[in-house]
Protein backbone atom coordinates (compact mmCIF):
# COMPACT_ATOMS: atom_id res chain seq x y z
CA UNK A 1 0.00 0.00 0.00
CA UNK A 2 1.98 2.92 -1.44
CA UNK A 3 1.43 6.17 0.38
CA UNK A 4 -1.88 5.50 1.66
CA UNK A 5 -2.32 8.12 3.71
CA UNK A 6 0.92 10.34 2.90
CA UNK A 7 -0.75 12.63 0.16
CA UNK A 8 -1.35 16.19 -0.59
CA UNK A 9 -3.97 17.49 1.96
CA UNK A 10 -5.19 14.72 3.39
CA UNK A 11 -6.51 14.71 7.12
CA UNK A 12 -6.70 12.11 9.52
CA UNK A 13 -8.34 11.93 12.67
CA UNK A 14 -8.39 9.25 15.24
CA UNK A 15 -5.95 6.80 13.26
CA UNK A 16 -3.93 3.83 14.42
CA UNK A 17 -1.56 3.79 11.28
CA UNK A 18 1.49 1.07 10.78
CA UNK A 19 4.08 -0.16 8.35
CA UNK A 20 3.72 2.32 6.03
CA UNK A 21 7.25 2.83 3.97
CA UNK A 22 7.35 5.43 1.42
CA UNK A 23 10.41 6.43 -0.32
CA UNK A 24 12.11 9.70 -2.16
CA UNK A 25 8.24 11.40 -2.62
CA UNK A 26 7.01 14.53 -2.23
CA UNK A 27 3.85 15.48 -0.72
CA UNK A 28 2.37 18.75 1.40
CA UNK A 29 -0.99 19.92 3.96
CA UNK A 30 -0.87 16.10 5.61
CA UNK A 31 -2.55 16.24 9.12
CA UNK A 32 -2.68 13.83 11.82
CA UNK A 33 -4.74 14.65 14.84
CA UNK A 34 -5.14 11.85 18.09
CA UNK A 35 -3.66 9.44 15.90
CA UNK A 36 -0.90 6.62 16.73
CA UNK A 37 1.77 6.21 13.76
CA UNK A 38 3.87 3.36 14.45
CA UNK A 39 6.70 1.94 12.35
CA UNK A 40 6.43 4.57 9.51
CA UNK A 41 9.45 5.06 7.15
CA UNK A 42 9.32 8.12 5.40
CA UNK A 43 12.94 8.41 3.86
CA UNK A 44 14.35 10.90 1.86
CA UNK A 45 11.47 12.77 0.81
CA UNK A 46 10.02 16.38 1.05
CA UNK A 47 7.10 17.28 2.72
CA UNK A 48 5.94 20.72 3.56
CA UNK A 49 3.47 21.66 6.42
CA UNK A 50 2.91 18.56 8.24
CA UNK A 51 0.76 18.91 11.43
CA UNK A 52 0.78 16.51 14.50
CA UNK A 53 -1.50 17.77 17.15
CA UNK A 54 -2.01 15.01 20.25
CA UNK A 55 -0.86 12.06 18.27
CA UNK A 56 2.24 9.45 18.73
CA UNK A 57 4.57 8.68 16.42
CA UNK A 58 6.83 5.89 17.65
CA UNK A 59 9.29 3.26 16.23
CA UNK A 60 10.11 4.79 12.99
CA UNK A 61 12.37 5.84 10.74
CA UNK A 62 12.23 10.02 9.10
CA UNK A 63 15.89 9.70 7.97
CA UNK A 64 17.02 12.56 5.64
CA UNK A 65 13.39 14.02 5.02
CA UNK A 66 12.65 17.24 4.83
CA UNK A 67 9.11 18.55 7.42
CA UNK A 68 9.70 22.72 6.29
CA UNK A 69 7.05 24.89 8.15
CA UNK A 70 5.42 21.77 9.88
CA UNK A 71 3.58 21.98 13.07
CA UNK A 72 3.80 19.80 15.95
CA UNK A 73 1.62 20.05 19.16
CA UNK A 74 1.01 17.84 22.49
CA UNK A 75 2.45 14.84 20.86
CA UNK A 76 5.40 12.93 21.42
CA UNK A 77 7.70 10.91 19.26
CA UNK A 78 9.89 8.09 20.99
CA UNK A 79 12.26 5.26 19.76
CA UNK A 80 12.42 6.66 16.32
CA UNK A 81 15.32 7.59 13.99
CA UNK A 82 15.45 10.57 12.25
CA UNK A 83 19.07 11.17 11.37
CA UNK A 84 19.29 14.05 9.04
CA UNK A 85 15.71 15.55 9.00
CA UNK A 86 14.96 19.34 8.34
CA UNK A 87 12.43 20.93 10.64
CA UNK A 88 13.50 24.37 8.94
CA UNK A 89 10.86 26.96 10.12
CA UNK A 90 8.16 24.55 11.59
CA UNK A 91 6.57 24.83 15.11
CA UNK A 92 7.24 22.60 17.94
CA UNK A 93 4.66 22.95 21.14
CA UNK A 94 4.17 20.87 24.22
CA UNK A 95 5.86 17.91 22.50
CA UNK A 96 8.40 15.25 23.66
CA UNK A 97 11.33 13.34 22.23
CA UNK A 98 11.93 9.86 23.57
CA UNK A 99 15.03 8.08 23.03
CA UNK A 100 14.97 9.16 19.50
CA UNK A 101 18.09 9.22 17.29
CA UNK A 102 18.67 12.54 15.75
CA UNK A 103 22.09 13.30 14.62
CA UNK A 104 22.88 16.24 12.21
CA UNK A 105 18.85 17.08 12.50
CA UNK A 106 17.96 21.35 11.01
CA UNK A 107 15.96 23.12 13.54
CA UNK A 108 16.98 26.35 11.90
CA UNK A 109 14.76 29.19 11.92
CA UNK A 110 12.38 26.97 14.28
CA UNK A 111 9.75 27.76 17.26
CA UNK A 112 10.37 25.42 20.00
CA UNK A 113 8.04 25.51 23.37
CA UNK A 114 7.12 23.99 26.16
CA UNK A 115 9.73 20.58 24.30
CA UNK A 116 11.55 18.19 26.23
CA UNK A 117 14.34 15.86 24.07
CA UNK A 118 14.80 13.13 26.89
CA UNK A 119 17.98 10.21 25.91
CA UNK A 120 18.33 11.73 22.26
CA UNK A 121 21.16 12.19 20.07
CA UNK A 122 21.14 15.19 18.70
CA UNK A 123 25.11 15.40 17.90
CA UNK A 124 26.39 17.57 14.86
CA UNK A 125 22.53 19.23 14.73
CA UNK A 126 21.70 22.89 14.05
CA UNK A 127 19.28 25.39 16.20
CA UNK A 128 20.77 28.22 14.54
CA UNK A 129 18.20 31.36 14.38
CA UNK A 130 15.88 29.17 16.28
CA UNK A 131 13.73 30.14 19.44
CA UNK A 132 13.88 28.05 22.22
CA UNK A 133 11.61 28.48 25.32
CA UNK A 134 11.15 26.29 28.35
CA UNK A 135 12.96 23.24 26.70
CA UNK A 136 14.99 21.41 28.48
CA UNK A 137 17.19 17.88 27.01
CA UNK A 138 17.76 15.26 29.57
CA UNK A 139 20.43 12.93 29.28
CA UNK A 140 21.16 13.90 25.51
CA UNK A 141 24.13 14.13 23.25
CA UNK A 142 24.80 17.38 22.33
CA UNK A 143 28.13 16.72 20.70
CA UNK A 144 28.68 19.21 18.50
CA UNK A 145 25.31 21.30 18.61
CA UNK A 146 25.04 24.56 17.05
CA UNK A 147 22.87 27.37 18.70
CA UNK A 148 24.51 30.19 17.09
CA UNK A 149 22.34 33.30 16.80
CA UNK A 150 19.25 31.74 18.52
CA UNK A 151 16.71 33.00 21.00
CA UNK A 152 17.44 30.91 24.27
CA UNK A 153 14.37 31.48 27.26
CA UNK A 154 14.50 28.91 30.50
CA UNK A 155 16.91 26.17 28.39
CA UNK A 156 18.14 22.85 30.77
CA UNK A 157 21.11 21.42 29.66
CA UNK A 158 21.65 19.42 32.72
CA UNK A 159 22.80 15.25 32.51
CA UNK A 160 23.99 16.45 28.87
CA UNK A 161 27.12 15.71 26.96
CA UNK A 162 27.74 19.85 25.38
CA UNK A 163 31.45 18.81 24.08
CA UNK A 164 31.75 20.90 21.20
CA UNK A 165 28.75 22.86 21.77
CA UNK A 166 28.13 26.23 20.05
CA UNK A 167 26.48 29.10 21.87
CA UNK A 168 26.24 32.71 21.72
CA UNK A 169 27.74 34.22 25.03
CA UNK A 170 24.30 36.87 25.53
CA UNK A 171 22.14 33.65 26.13
CA UNK A 172 23.85 31.68 28.79
CA UNK A 173 21.77 33.64 31.64
CA UNK A 174 18.83 31.66 30.38
CA UNK A 175 20.70 28.41 30.66
CA UNK A 176 20.49 26.17 33.67
CA UNK A 177 23.49 23.84 33.71
CA UNK A 178 25.46 21.37 35.84
CA UNK A 179 28.38 22.58 38.12
CA UNK A 180 30.60 20.29 35.71
CA UNK A 181 29.07 21.67 32.50
CA UNK A 182 30.06 25.48 34.07
CA UNK A 183 33.28 24.77 32.85
CA UNK A 184 32.54 24.32 29.71
CA UNK A 185 30.86 27.29 29.59
CA UNK A 186 33.81 29.08 31.22
CA UNK A 187 36.16 28.14 28.67
CA UNK A 188 33.73 29.23 25.87
CA UNK A 189 34.31 33.06 27.85
CA UNK A 190 37.58 32.47 28.03
CA UNK A 191 38.09 32.40 31.98
CA UNK A 192 40.83 30.21 33.37
CA UNK A 193 40.10 28.05 36.30
CA UNK A 194 42.84 27.61 39.13
CA UNK A 195 41.79 24.16 41.41
CA UNK A 196 45.28 24.79 43.27
CA UNK A 197 43.83 26.35 46.84
CA UNK A 198 47.65 27.33 47.82
CA UNK A 199 47.47 29.82 45.15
Amino acid sequence: MKNAYFKNDAVHQGCNIKDIIINSEVFADVSFEDSLLTNIRILQSNAVRIAFVNSVLERSDFSNSRLEKSFFRDSQITNSKVTGINFNESKLRNTNFINNKMDLSNFSCTNLENIEFKECILTDSVFQQAKLKKVSFVDCDLKNVDFSGAVLKEIDLRGSNITGLRIDTFNFKEVTISPIQALYFAELLGLKINFDSSL
